[in-house]
């Protein structure tokens, strides 16, 4: 799916949407066949059967591969260099949380949206037995500003892949314009 795309020219933001998000896509008349394309998130820790690694994988791959931001730093305490707080990661967390793999898909395993979404709780110490203040599902203060709105489409995928392909966020181009620079110069700027 991923050389096929990008040989055919497709926007690097939808680009990214769909491999964030292709579930919302297919609602649209996008055929199921793109939900391959969210194989970039269902391929990581999923084999260790620990749902709280599984949503730490992938908010990892997504804030690290696509912004090159290391938010999982957030999961047991506040980031120690950037300005990503604990409640910014579970913010995240609740969106994957609120998502849930279909393991008999045709295609790749797909993500969908879960049918009850929630506000997750910050664990303290990032121990899920020790609760802390509960979080809306919303995007990272420090791209979106601090008067970010909560996410209220379902799980918030779609909502997320739109503020990572965003031209408001110069994170994701950042990321793009390194790697582009690394394949023609052989040797990144960051």
């Amino acid at each position: 799916w991923v050389v096929r795309s990008l040989n055919d020219g497709l926007p690097y933001d939808e680009f990214l949407i769909r491999q964030i998000a292709a579930d919302w896509r297919t609602k649209g008349g996008v055929p199921e066949t793109e939900l391959a394309a969210m194989g970039f998130l269902t391929l990581g820790r999923r084999f260790l059967n620990n749902r709280h690694d599984i949503i730490d994988d992938r908010i990892d791959v997504v804030t690290r591969g696509l912004m090159g931001v290391t938010v999982t730093c957030a999961r047991c305490h506040d980031h120690k260099y950037d300005p990503i707080p604990q409640a910014d990661y579970y913010s995240l967390y609740g969106v994957f949380a609120s998502s849930t793999e279909l393991k008999d898909a045709k295609n790749a395993m797909p993500l969908f949206d879960s049918d009850k979404p929630f506000n997750p709780y910050v664990f303290q110490r990032g121990q899920p037995g020790n609760r802390g203040p509960q979080v809306k599902r919303q995007f990272l203060e420090i791209v979106a500003g601090p008067d970010r709105q909560p996410f209220k489409n379902g799980s918030g995928r779609l909502e997320l892949a739109q503020a990572i392909a965003s031209r408001d966020n110069p994170l994701t181009a950042r990321v793009l314009v390194n790697r582009v620079w690394q394949q023609h110069f052989h040797s990144p700027l960051v």
